[in-house]
């Protein structure tokens, strides 16, 4: 009689729920944590990525100007382009430094 009073419908259910829950809890846990660190895998190798593209040597107008193209018309276009993009509030991925009026 005590062994059916202990595994009761209820007892049982009770138990069922909290290992359930258990379960559950501890299954997500894990997701986060492993697509935490798979974040932070991509993140250490995109950085790893970036360091290598700034050592390589940018590209300069040069090549530009050997198709034909007039270094003030080159520095026009690449003002206008930066003031553009400045009005929109876009990222700008250069710099205007300075333009030199040249004679």
């Amino acid at each position: 009689m005590l062994g059916n009073l202990l595994m009761s419908d209820a007892l049982t259910g009770a138990i069922t729920f909290f290992l359930g829950l258990a379960v559950v809890f501890f299954g997500i846990a894990t997701l986060v944590l492993a697509v935490w660190a798979v974040g932070k895998i991509l993140n250490s190798l995109n950085v790893k990525k970036e360091k290598k593209n700034t050592e390589k040597p940018a590209e300069t107008a040069d090549a530009v100007v050997e198709e034909g193209i007039p270094d003030q018309v080159v520095a026009a276009i690449t003002a206008a382009v930066y003031a553009y993009m400045q009005a929109n509030n876009e990222k700008c991925e250069f710099t205007v430094k300075k333009i030199i009026k040249r004679s």
